[in-house]
């Protein structure tokens, strides 16, 4: 079986995931996060949008997350290849 390489600028990202998931079991509001890391809420969003698209991070209300495991093991999981804007799934 082929081992698939994984740059450094991903694995970065999956630590970022990984840190972000964890202090949100931790019971770490969003806002919290923010504050801590010292960035914007815009560039938060950003770089946590495809958590919650993934429906890893669900929203409970007014600043209150989850983190929903089987999602989280599904997009860890899942090899991806982005192209421009578009998402295209390995086969």
């Amino acid at each position: 079986m082929k081992e698939v390489k994984r740059s450094k600028k991903k694995d970065i990202e999956v630590k970022f995931y990984l840190w972000v998931v964890d202090k949100v079991k931790n019971n770490y509001s969003l806002s919290d996060i923010r504050q801590s890391l010292g960035i914007s809420k815009q560039l938060l969003n950003y770089r946590v949008s495809p958590l919650k698209r993934a429906g890893v991070l669900e929203k409970k209300g007014y600043g209150v997350w989850a983190v929903n495991e089987t999602n989280l093991n599904n997009f860890l999981s899942k090899k991806e290849v982005k192209k421009g804007h578009k998402t295209l799934k390995k086969d």
